[in-house]
């Protein structure tokens, strides 16, 4: 299965081919050049980086897990605290 970055580049830019002349065409190495920049410019300003953006979202991820983790403890001691106060604890 293709990462997310490997299906945006499919989205961004299409598959990759070769660049193909047959003898009918001419082209001139200007073409050629501008043609391989495009293609280079394209993977790297268009498309992110897997192992860069994936360890930032793996990260970022486990900041959010730990800090909703503090959250629900948080929550858990000031309901438990307010169930003692009005004697509705759970037991």
């Amino acid at each position: 299965m293709a990462s997310a970055w490997e299906q945006e580049w499919k989205v961004l830019c299409g598959p990759v081919q070769p660049f193909l002349v047959s003898e009918s065409q001419k082209i001139s190495p200007l073409q050629l050049a501008c043609h391989s920049v495009h293609r280079f410019w394209l993977y790297m300003w268009c498309c992110p980086r897997p192992d860069k953006d994936d360890e930032k979202a793996a990260r970022e991820r486990e900041k959010r897990r730990v800090r909703q983790e503090e959250r629900r403890a948080e929550m858990k001691s000031r309901h438990d605290e307010i169930r003692r106060k009005y004697g509705t604890v759970l037991k």
